[in-house]
């Protein structure tokens, strides 16, 4: 990680260049964020496609641009690429990018030395060792040849892990150059430096010994202005540990120790010696506390009330240190998202934990206060506890080591102690924790691996998930506890790939598992679960079969919110399967409103809700329902996760879409900016999130005027979405370039973009909402081109599958008799144009649509009007209602000129009915 330095002498300043946007491309790799600037260029985060990793990418300054220094940099990258150590920061690739060379590195997550010196006091032996694996490095550098030139403590990177990493040898060349002698930073450098002598590594050797005696004393050693020895000020020093930096010191490079390598053997030889001392006195002291630590839980454990343990059996899942190694696994993965990701993983612990302490004391007092329940019956709801327990704790410990993909569903996860139940008897299935004493122990693994598949669950881990589940179940099998196998086999069917003929099986032996026991939580999950998994495969009825047993069973079972929400959630995407978009939509909001009241608008399920139907709101065309439903959403989101978490993505360019359809285009800018700053390395993992990102900004560009800009987000789109296999993606990225040439009078391309998109369509997303709109692109592209049998076929496609999907047609049906009607306009067949195009402005006038969609089919129809000389207030009416539209984007403007003309000097859009 690169700083700024003020002393640096080498390379030429930065601050001219314009930093690199989050999102571009540079070679292989994608800018994530700016990590440091520094003398010789600035230093970004990047995303590695090839390799699916984060790296540091450094671009250089102008001044690496001529050809015999750019040419001197690909040397050095090819020499630093060899050099394979631990504390060395790793050179993956070189590469160059608008004529400015860059380096590609290991991307260290932590801090640089200076940084590490001055967070907090360090103790010497901490000093000693970080060192230590620095001069490691420097030793590995110079055997490879490698003069750093400018080794500081700004040039040492310490890692999470705590290992040291000699960084920045941007400007260290091969050992036997003579150029560029002056290159450094002032206060480190020899004095053979400052003369500007050939350089070799007992240079680096004095560099190191200076930034060394700093850290140890507090001051930094100066040089004697005779060429006597460096005076070494500060703090006092051992003997042996100043006799060390003396030699290092010394003027005369030839007095210096032989070579990095024998420095750093020194060095350790004085901690070893240290270290040895300290352990021998140590040994009495840890007894000592040992002692002391167990004579006073003695003393807190005796007097206590028979109800009074809770707090005590909490510190095993949600102990202080817990807490602080959670919260720094987070810190470790994202230090900007961390802090309210942790606020939402606490939330969520917190109040489970106060949920858990309350049950263990309800369940106690039952039985030995109230004296209303009897020992066996407490003795399962205290192994019901327990299991949570587990749970919870495991949980914990997955979150504490959270990758990237963890980490973004952390809170989601934490949500998950929520279905933890209060362990009631009057809830309990009790048989399912009646253990004898020669299967107790059995029972107890078995119950800790189904808590284990469930965190694996909630954290994302679903293919190790699907083979532990498949595991547990045989073994839950074999030891006849049918209780963890209906558990387990449910958990294989909604984990297991939909095509995994395993997941389908076992969802259907869960059923009948969980028949025999009697466990409805267990049956209405795999009933559910089966209408998914069947849904998937197009087979409608039997999943609707099975939501109706699941419904039967949640009736007798009792008030089940969540459960009952998820099963709606189901049946609105068979409506949507059947057709009938405006049925699932009412599906939705009903249980999206009963949701929130009887769960909280926050809770996971009611979001996951409300994502459904703000997707369907968006199918059916109805963008000014959707945005209704996404601000909300939204700001529960942020709340939940942060302002820049990868889950707010898909939502971000949903709303930035909707703001397009009604010409706010300085909120849908705003919007598509804040989906990218939330990409994050494990999005882009996810290629077909990072073109949908891309699709978004196309189309804001196109909208903002900047053809050029749009084309390229499409082209990108296009491009992630054949890496990322998603052929979807592809065809809507070619109809985005087929509408974009189109708008822009390039009609040879339009016709050619709008085929491809048409073809991938018919290949593989026959029944996509978007094929009808990409067909009537078509018809308008043929239109203009001339081809106009073509066209009618294209329009006459479209039309055929809106009747035969009418429901999730939407207002695209409009927008292809629009486009019909501009084909018969100029055919001259004025009777079909105006029928036409009174019954596309009549549906999104029922729909009250006042977008884009809108304004051109009210311009058709003022034109068909104005042909055909009827109806002059009215043209002048509609073409009014269009003028504000065109003008709020700019790529409208030959309609805007259109519709002015027609709207006339003197136009009153309210004086007429349109």
């Amino acid at each position: 990680m690169e700083r700024t330095d003020t002393t640096s002498l080498a390379g030429t300043p930065v601050a001219e260049a314009a930093q690199l946007p989050r999102g571009l491309t540079v070679g292989r790799y994608v800018v994530l964020e700016l990590v440091g600037r520094g003398g010789m260029g600035v230093v970004y985060s990047a995303y590695d496609f090839a390799l699916e990793r984060r790296v540091a990418l450094k671009l250089f300054a102008s001044g690496f641009t001529d050809p015999d220094t750019h040419a001197r940099l690909m040397r050095e990258a090819a020499t630093m690429a060899q050099l394979n150590h631990p504390n060395v920061v790793a050179v993956h690739d070189v590469g160059t990018f608008d004529e400015r060379p860059y380096l590609v590195m290991e991307l260290v997550e932590g801090r640089t030395l200076a940084e590490w010196l001055e967070a907090r006091p360090r103790s010497r032996d901490a000093v000693l060792e970080v060192f230590a694996q620095a001069a490691d490095g420097l030793a590995a550098a110079h055997a490879a040849g490698i003069v750093h030139r400018d080794f500081k403590p700004h040039n040492v990177l310490v890692g999470e892990d705590g290992r040291a990493r000699v960084a920045d040898f941007g400007i260290a060349v091969a050992a036997d150059a003579a150029g560029a002698a002056h290159q450094g930073t002032v206060p480190y450098m020899s004095p053979e430096q400052r003369r500007g002598e050939v350089l070799t590594a007992a240079s680096d050797q004095f560099s190191f010994a200076v930034a060394l005696g700093e850290a140890l004393t507090g001051v930094r050693p100066t040089l004697d202005a005779h060429g006597g020895a460096p005076t070494i000020g500060g703090r006092p020093l051992p003997r042996r540990i100043r006799r060390l930096l003396e030699r290092a010191l010394a003027s005369e490079a030839t007095r210096r120790f032989a070579s990095m390598a024998a420095l750093s053997a020194a060095l350790r030889d004085v901690r070893r010696r240290r270290v040895t001392a300290v352990v021998a006195s140590g040994a009495v002291l840890v007894l000592l506390v040992a002692s002391v630590g167990a004579a006073y839980w003695r003393g807190r454990t005796e007097g206590l009330s028979p109800c009074s343990g809770a707090e005590r059996r909490l510190t095993e899942a949600w102990s202080a240190p817990t807490q602080q190694r959670l919260k720094q696994g987070l810190e470790a993965v994202s230090p900007e998202l961390a802090p309210a990701t942790w606020n939402g993983v606490k939330a969520e612990f917190d109040g489970w934990a106060t949920r858990w302490a309350n049950a263990y004391q309800q369940a106690c007092e039952d039985t030995r206060v109230r004296q209303v329940q009897s020992e066996p019956t407490l003795d399962q709801r205290m192994r019901c506890l327990d299991a949570q327990l587990v749970e919870a704790q495991d949980l914990a410990l997955q979150l504490s080591g959270a990758s990237d993909a963890v980490f973004e569903r952390a809170v989601q996860a934490a949500q998950s102690l929520r279905r933890l139940g209060e362990c009631r008897a009057a809830d309990l299935h009790l048989a399912r924790w009646k253990t004898s004493a020669g299967t107790e122990a059995n029972a107890q693994r078995l119950q800790a691996e189904l808590s284990h598949v469930r965190v694996l669950q909630a954290t994302g881990g679903n293919k190790e998930g699907f083979t532990a589940a498949l595991t547990l179940a045989a073994e839950a099998r074999t030891a006849q506890d049918l209780y963890v196998l209906a558990d387990a086999l449910v958990l294989a069917g909604q984990l297991g790939p939909g095509d995994d003929p395993r997941a389908l099986a076992s969802l259907e032996e869960a059923v009948l598992v969980s028949a025999q026991t009697g466990d409805e939580d267990s049956a209405i999950d795999a009933r559910v679960t089966l209408a998914r998994l069947l849904l998937n495969k197009g087979q409608v009825p039997v999943s609707r079969s099975h939501l109706d047993y699941a419904r039967a069973l949640l009736k007798r079972k009792g008030p089940d919110p969540e459960r009952e929400l998820k099963l709606r959630i189901i049946e609105a995407r068979c409506a949507a399967r059947e057709g009938n978009l405006d049925e699932a939509a009412r599906v939705l909001k009903a249980a999206l409103d009963d949701g929130r009241q009887r769960l909280g608008p926050s809770d996971r399920a009611v979001l996951d809700a409300q994502s459904s139907l703000i997707s369907t709101y968006e199918q059916l065309g109805r963008s000014d329902l959707a945005l209704v439903e996404l601000p909300d959403m939204l700001e529960r989101q942020r709340a939940l996760l942060g302002r820049y978490h990868p889950s707010l993505i898909i939502p971000l360019v949903l709303q930035a879409e909707a703001s397009l359809v009604f010409g706010k285009l300085s909120e849908a800018r705003q919007h598509i900016d804040e989906a990218a700053e939330a990409m994050t390395p494990t999005t882009f993992r996810h290629l077909e999130l990072a073109a949908m990102v891309q699709l978004g900004n196309g189309n804001v560009c196109a909208a903002e005027g900047r053809p050029d800009c749009a084309e390229k987000a499409f082209r990108e789109a296009i491009d992630l979405g054949e890496r990322g296999k998603s052929p979807l993606t592809a065809a809507l990225g070619t109809g985005a370039l087929g509408e974009l040439a189109l708008r822009g009078g390039k009609t040879a391309e339009a016709v050619d973009w709008l085929g491809r998109s048409t073809a991938a369509f018919q290949e593989k997303f026959a029944a996509h909402p978007e094929f009808v709109r990409a067909l009537a692109l078509q018809g308008a592209a043929l239109t203009a081109a001339g081809r106009l049998k073509d066209a009618e076929a294209a329009l006459g496609n479209a039309m055929a599958r809106c009747k035969e999907h009418e429901s999730s047609c939407g207002l695209r049906r409009s927008v292809v008799l629009t486009r019909s009607a501009e084909l018969h306009l100029g055919q001259r067949q004025y009777a079909a144009a105006q029928t036409e195009a009174e019954q596309a402005v009549g549906a999104l006038e029922a729909r009250a649509e006042t977008g884009l969609d809108g304004a051109e089919a009210r311009l058709v129809l003022a034109r068909v009007l104005a042909a055909r000389s009827l109806e002059p207030d009215r043209v002048r009416a509609l073409a009014a209602r269009a003028v504000p539209v065109f003008r709020a984007r700019k790529d409208c403007e030959k309609q805007r000129a259109e519709a002015e003309a027609l709207a006339g000097s003197t136009a009153a859009p309210g004086q007429a009915n349109p």
